[in-house]
């Protein structure tokens, strides 16, 4: 059976990303888990998704596994097939359509509330553009735009309706302030995120535990350090929290010696295992043949 490749898919998606896209070239490197907790932070603030992951998920004793399969699921959307990419849309539908509830002030929720679903879809573009801002190294405005539309073709693979996100960057960043000052709240996930229960994760895979219990707590305190100062300051003065010049110098350093990592790192170790193959297999199509 024929692979189906990236170019069937646009077809179907003209704006889906493919080779050279700038939604290729940004999101699947390495450096940018830097911005994840940034991302799930921003993502469990909105009230729907909130009360979903405290009352469905067990991402405490299960974070690392549950953060991988995160992962694995927004890079096929990206790099897998068309084929992947759709199967994976009506998976992460279907598990979510059991996701329902009611909140601890008794507001009635579903994981598949269009506002909410559109949302976390919108925090990943936007923890790109933050993450290529934070690390020096911003998206023109052509380049925004372009990935702007690729990753709203991603959302039609995922169930998001293209009514559900604004048109164009300039209104998707009045949306996104909108939200953030008008939606977002203090919540027990957020709060464990950014606090001490944090360290408590379990170790991940191959990780002696020993060493694990030793060595993650400062990993965790340090990670909530260099995120808070980058978290919209609307939301900050939501939480109660602030950042001092030590702070932001401290997220402006780590952030700084990220960048240099990225750029000194070769190519093929520059990317996650699934786009690093992805890739390769579109450089080897793409290569000239040889003559006889």
């Amino acid at each position: 059976m024929t692979t189906p490749s990236r170019s069937t898919a646009a077809t179907a998606h003209p704006d889906l990303p493919g080779p050279g896209s700038v939604t290729w070239e940004r999101m699947g490197r390495w450096a940018t888990l830097s911005v994840g907790l940034r991302a799930l932070v921003l993502q469990t603030a909105h009230p729907v998704v909130g009360a979903g992951v405290a009352e469905h998920s067990d991402f405490r004793d299960d974070f690392f596994p549950r953060f991988t399969r995160t992962l694995a699921s927004t890079l096929r959307f990206v790099y897998g097939t068309p084929a992947e990419a759709a199967a994976e849309g009506r998976r992460l539908r279907a598990l979510h359509a059991r996701i329902r509830g009611t909140d601890h002030q008794g507001r009635p929720y579903r994981a598949l509330d269009p506002q909410a679903y559109a949302w976390v879809h919108a925090t990943l573009f936007e923890a790109v553009v933050a993450f290529a801002e934070l690390t020096s190294n911003p998206l023109s405005a052509d380049e925004q735009q372009d990935m702007y539309q690729e990753w709203k073709a991603v959302g039609t693979l995922l169930g998001v309706a293209e009514t559900h996100l604004p048109d164009t960057p300039d209104a998707f960043w009045t949306y996104f302030h909108n939200t953030v000052e008008q939606q977002l709240q203090d919540n027990t996930v957020v709060r464990d995120l950014l606090g001490p229960a944090l360290p408590g994760v379990p170790p991940p895979p191959l990780a002696p535990a020993l060493l694990w219990r030793v060595a993650w707590p400062p990993i965790a305190r340090y990670a909530v350090r260099v995120t808070v100062p980058t978290l919209p300051p609307a939301y900050l003065d939501r939480l109660g929290l602030a950042s001092t010049g030590t702070d932001t110098r401290r997220t402006s350093r780590f952030f700084a010696r990220t960048a240099r990592i990225d750029r000194l790192l070769p190519s093929r170790y520059r990317y996650l295992p699934a786009a690093a193959k992805a890739r390769r297999q579109a450089d080897t199509a793409n290569a000239p043949m040889a003559r006889p």
